[in-house]
């Protein structure tokens, strides 16, 4: 698990990690996270090829929502929006979700900027 964390590439492999438990999950969910300080195109396209086979912790898909999201969504990326919302539903995250109202305001999405904030915790 380790040299994922050491070795970003090695996530490129995904038959190494078959079958996959939410153990070794997690692992590959921290390589992609930490390719996405690098290249968060990269990361994303990524997590979208693993995330059929992966079965990622809620904290981890939190985790992943904050840090290829916010990544994305301070670039002003709208694919940020599809990150947070699918891997942080529950909106447990308030940066993540603070990051996710300003996109959509940003995009002009006012239905649902305002369905959003209206799921917001009082």
């Amino acid at each position: 698990g380790l040299a994922v964390a050491q070795k970003p590439e090695m996530v490129n492999n995904p038959a190494q990690f078959a079958p996959v438990d939410e153990a070794m999950s997690d692992v590959v969910g921290l390589g992609l996270r930490r390719l996405a300080k690098q290249d968060p195109q990269k990361a994303l396209s990524m997590l979208d090829g693993y995330a059929a086979t992966m079965h990622f912790s809620r904290e981890e898909q939190v985790e992943i929502a904050k840090e290829i999201g916010l990544t994305l969504a301070r670039r002003y990326d709208d694919r940020a929006l599809e990150v947070m919302t699918k891997y942080d539903p529950e909106l447990r995250d308030d940066t993540v979700t603070e990051w996710r109202l300003r996109l959509l305001l940003r995009l002009g999405r006012w239905e649902d900027a305002y369905e959003l904030a209206r799921r917001l915790p009082k």
